[in-house]
């Protein structure tokens, strides 16, 4: 079944950010945080004008577009600003809707939320076969009881039919307003080159070198090489040996 008119609840994430990307007005600018979320914004949204998709690839921090958003909204007063990020990062910067309620600053947080983080759940599913399990949370977040107890308006959404009117309205509203759009835990984006990366990069394999591998057909054949400065980082007898052992690691 297409999983961009799926109609199953709890909502397809890839039905969810379809129907962001039709609801959304033309002059919205959208920050969208790190983890699943982005996955799914890249592979589904479409950006229709210049500097209205933002999205942190520096250091790539989750909890950014929590925060961003309502830098944002300050900047570009006159237009719909819309934060998509996951429950996990709403639990690392959460707190900033309340600075946008003492500031009514009216920044709309679309809370994307599969009860955990979902990224660190599939990897340990698909590396470690359920010998790691820490991705889901064991108390998930109450979205909309923390965004009312900060002051903002707040709304839950369960079915994919449901989300534009809750969305549309949110924008109206002209207040700040968090929607915990509760998505399926076990959908997946399509992130097998970041999996078989980090398989490489923890066995230590580097019996191919990337510059001498085929070149590759799909993303899905895309090999990156281990770093051995960051392997040896992550040893910390390796790491203090290599700087004379005094500790001086910076």
């Amino acid at each position: 079944k297409d999983q961009l008119t799926d109609d199953s609840v709890p909502m397809k994430p890839q039905r969810l950010v379809r129907e962001l990307d039709r609801t959304l007005p033309g002059d919205a600018i959208l920050f969208v945080d790190i983890g699943n979320v982005m996955a799914w914004a890249i592979h589904y949204l479409t950006v229709r004008r210049p500097g209205t998709f933002h999205i942190n690839m520096g250091l790539a921090s989750m909890g950014y577009a929590g925060a961003a958003s309502v830098g944002g909204q300050l900047a570009a007063p006159d237009k719909p600003v819309v934060a998509l990020l996951g429950d996990a990062a709403f639990a690392m910067n959460g707190m900033e809707v309340h600075t946008a309620v003492e500031n009514e600053i009216p920044v709309v947080w679309v809370v994307m939320n599969n009860g955990g983080h979902g990224m660190v759940s599939h990897g340990e599913r698909l590396q470690f076969k359920g010998k790691l399990r820490t991705g889901p949370f064991r108390r998930p977040l109450d979205v909309v009881r923390i965004a009312e107890g900060l002051g903002a308006r707040a709304a839950t959404v369960e079915d994919p039919g449901d989300f534009p009117g809750v969305l549309q309205s949110a924008i109206r509203s002209g207040a700040p307003t968090v929607i915990d759009a509760r998505v399926d835990p076990e959908s997946m984006p399509p992130f097998a080159m970041r999996i078989k990366t980090l398989d490489r990069f923890f066995q230590g394999d580097e019996s191919e070198p990337a510059e001498q591998a085929p070149a590759p057909t799909s993303a899905s054949e895309v090999v990156v090489r281990p770093q051995p400065e960051l392997t040896r980082m992550l040893d910390p007898a390796k790491h203090y040996a290599g700087n004379g052992g005094n500790g001086n690691d910076r």
